[in-house]
């Protein structure tokens, strides 16, 4: 079968009348589009994973009208649910465009979708679900979710995606509502994500009707750049960024490919084959793409690269723009309760890349400063906590006002919860989380920095650090952990650790205890929904592996190296 032609782009007339139109948001903007005169025949989403509707309809690609018959037909299955407005639905779903259609199938009837990644543990979900007691919990037969049977969680209104539910009765009998909903309140909650979770369980984010389009409508006016656009998107669909792009492509009318493995081997050769003039991933598929070797050259249709959530590392950034070499890569630092990326900077092979930590300047409707503990502003050169000011900013956290609250300073700024810096440029710095910064026995180490450090000496890949606990001591020792195949992790650990303690005596003045360990190729890092690596759960867990290999009992660490310890 051949593959569907992709749509036109959306003119200028039709994206001006949308731009100017006051009532468009985040709740409305698939059916805003099509009061417009726009291609309705062509393919607008390709899926690398093809979507199964609850009425049994398969789909490897959707037009704009494909696309508002999809989420009618998940509309009409909700309904038949008994979900009403108002109900909070947790969606545990497939990577992909599933998380994007539940999404507005439930906003479209004023119901509130708070999707989950499919990376997260069942368990966890169910936790997740419990704390902050939403109504409903869909799934469907992605890996994970065949356990949440065995999980015996009777107090949980399950709804299984992967069932038509045409039999089940509507509640009550009610008559279905006009549809899709009118969004009367500028403010009103269309949407709850979750964060990482790199601080334990992750925490309930939410996003309004204007508060998550703030920074947003212009991108119709100023995102496309030629006639040509193609995306792909590579973003965790579950969260807020994934389903920003989305959005985007939807308000664009610009063709995207929507896959499903986000970090794997093939994520390269998907690229290649589409010829996307844009690319919108996270830091961790940009770090698959330097892993890949691609050749100079490989990936010669791309034009712009966005990456949002953590600042990409160099190395890979030089990686990308190697086998891209015609690419700008906009970088943007954010985070699930900015709304959106809030600093970004732009690199090229021609313009160079900016390093240290850099994250550029604040978007033109955010203000950022650094602020010490006393939340007093700190001028350029000194290290303290990030606080931005910016309408796309979160209203603060579900069911979880203390929380909102805390990260609020007096004033209205947002505390990130990063450490960095400004300098005398008006650039900002960003060092660390403020949880992972690392107390060594001389002094403060930042493990973003020693990060960028080790993978500017292409000696690895990619490397995590993180200071572990050296209990009774107060203080810790920097760890790195790398993964090469068992024959290389010999050389590799003890390169790795002579960089690491070369860099630790220039930072600090002298030694420190340090480390190094390589992974087993089947026990990776523990890592958060959207890929981090959680770095709690790291020096949680350290000391019992590490017990474990010393008894050659191998539960994860293939090779472990020690220093001045």
């Amino acid at each position: 079968m051949s593959k569907p032609l992709p749509c036109q782009p959306h003119s200028l007339e039709a994206r001006q009348r949308l731009h100017a139109d006051p009532e468009l948001g985040c709740g409305n903007f698939l059916f805003k589009v099509l009061e417009q005169p726009v291609d309705r025949g062509g393919a607008l989403f390709f899926l690398e994973q093809p979507w199964r509707s609850p009425a049994g309809i398969v789909y490897a690609s959707l037009t704009l009208v494909q696309l508002c018959e999809a989420v009618a037909d998940l509309t009409a299955w909700y309904w038949r649910q008994g979900v009403r407005a108002g109900h909070v639905v947790c969606v545990y779903t497939e990577e992909g465009l599933s998380q994007f259609l539940h999404a507005l199938a439930l906003i479209s009837l004023r119901a509130i979708p708070a999707p989950v990644s499919w990376r997260m543990r069942p368990e966890i979900a169910l936790t997740y679900h419990r704390k902050y007691q939403f109504d409903f919990f869909t799934f469907d037969g992605h890996g994970q979710a065949h356990a949440l049977q065995q999980l015996g969680a009777t107090d949980v209104r399950f709804l299984d995606a992967d069932t038509s539910g045409a039999d089940v009765p509507p509640d009550g009998g009610a008559a279905f509502p006009p549809w899709p909903a009118h969004f009367d309140a500028q403010d009103e909650t269309i949407m709850i994500c979750h964060s990482s979770g790199t601080t334990g369980i992750p925490k309930a984010v939410l996003f309004g009707h204007q508060q998550f389009f703030f920074g947003k409508r212009d991108r119709l006016l100023h995102f496309p750049q030629c006639n040509e656009e193609r995306m792909v998107s590579a973003l965790p669909h579950s969260h807020s960024a994934g389903f920003s792009y989305l959005m985007t492509a939807v308000l664009l009318g610009m063709p995207t490919l929507v896959l499903s493995q986000l970090a794997s081997p093939a994520v390269a050769a998907r690229i290649a084959e589409f010829a996307p003039t844009v690319l919108a991933a996270f830091p961790q598929t940009y770090a698959a793409l330097a892993d890949a070797a691609l050749k100079p050259g490989a990936l010669p249709s791309l034009r712009r690269c966005y990456n949002t959530g953590d600042t990409a590392h160099e190395a890979h950034v030089r990686a990308l723009l190697t086998a891209a070499p015609k690419a700008t890569f906009h970088d943007g630092f954010g985070a699930s309760e900015l709304g959106m990326a809030l600093f970004t900077k732009v690199s090229s092979l021609e313009s160079g890349i900016a390093g240290d930590r850099c994250v550029g300047h604040p978007v033109p409707f955010a203000t950022a400063r650094i602020l010490d503990d006393e939340g007093k502003a700190l001028p350029p050169g000194q290290i303290g906590y990030v606080a931005l000011r910016s309408g796309a900013i979160t209203p603060g956290y579900y069911r979880d006002p203390s929380l909102t609250k805390r990260c609020r300073t007096p004033d209205g700024d947002w505390l990130t919860g990063d450490v960095g810096y400004l300098d005398e440029a008006g650039a900002f710095y960003h060092l660390d989380r403020a949880v992972d910064v690392i107390a060594t026995s001389r002094g403060t180490a930042y493990s973003l920095v020693l990060e960028e450090a080790v993978l500017k000496s292409a000696t690895v890949p990619d490397v995590t650090v993180t200071g572990i606990p050296l209990s009774p001591k107060t203080t810790q020792m920097v760890t790195a952990f790398v993964s090469v195949p068992p024959e290389q992790a010999e050389r590799c650990c003890h390169t790795v650790l002579d960089q690491l303690d070369d860099l630790l005596r220039q930072r600090l003045g002298g030694p420190v205890p340090a480390c190094v360990v390589n992974c087993l190729p089947d026990q990776p890092l523990a890592t958060g929904t959207t890929g981090k690596a959680l770095k709690r759960t790291i020096r949680e867990e350290f000391w019992a592996h590490h017990q474990a290999y010393e008894e050659g009992q191998k539960t994860s660490f293939d090779l472990a190296v020690f220093r001045n310890l």
